[in-house]
C-alpha cells in the first residue's frame, strides 16, 4: 500500500455529536471510529485510507470543534483539528439537521472560510424526505447546497462519494 502521507487528504470537521465519526465509518465501509451518543467522545484524530472510484485517499476524522471552550483537552482537540485542516486537500464539514444551524456550526463555518480549502458541506441525520427539506437551512453557512445524508440508513453516501 502506498504511503498515506503522500495521498490527497480529506478531513472531516464539525461540532460535537453531528456524526463526523459516522460519516467517516460510512465512507470507509467499516466501523473504525468510535460512535456513541455521549458528547465529545472523539478526541484524537482517526485516519484510514479509502478507495473512491479507484483513487486512494487518506480520510481523517477529528474531534468536535468547540471554539469558546479553553480547557486543556478542548485546546488539544482544536490543535488536532487545525493540523488536520492544514494537511487536507478537501474538508468535509458535517452538521446535523435535527438541531438546525447552531452557533457552533456558524463558528466552524467562519474557521473553514479562513482556511481557504475546498469544503463539502454535509447535513447528517436526514432520515426522511421532510428532514431533507429542512436541510436547506444550512445553505446560510455559505458553502452552497449540502449533501444530505443519513449515516444510520446509509442515505446519500453514494452521492457524497461522487461529490468527493
Amino acid at each position: 500500500m502506498e504511503n498515506s502521507n503522500l495521498l490527497p487528504t480529506i478531513c472531516i470537521v464539525g461540532r460535537p455529536n453531528v456524526g463526523k465519526s459516522s460519516v467517516f465509518n460510512c465512507l470507509l465501509r467499516q466501523r473504525r471510529a468510535v460512535v456513541v451518543e455521549q458528547y465529545g467522545t472523539t478526541r484524537d484524530r482517526v485516519e484510514a485510507v479509502i478507495d473512491i472510484s479507484g483513487i486512494n485517499l487518506k480520510l481523517v476524522d477529528t474531534g468536535g470543534y468547540i471554539g469558546s471552550v479553553e480547557d486543556k483537552i478542548h485546546v488539544q482537540v482544536k490543535e488536532q483539528i487545525y493540523r488536520a485542516m492544514e494537511e487536507a486537500s478537501i474538508i468535509i464539514f458535517v452538521t446535523e439537521v435535527i438541531s438546525g444551524v447552531s452557533p457552533f456550526d456558524k463558528e466552524v463555518a467562519v474557521l473553514l472560510k479562513k482556511c481557504g480549502k475546498p469544503v463539502i458541506p454535509v447535513v447528517n441525520k436526514v432520515d426522511n424526505e421532510k428532514l431533507k427539506n429542512d436541510a436547506y437551512e444550512f445553505f446560510q453557512l455559505g458553502f452552497g447546497l449540502c449533501e444530505a445524508v443519513s449515516c444510520l440508513h446509509r442515505r446519500g453516501i453514494a452521492a457524497l462519494k461522487e461529490h468527493i
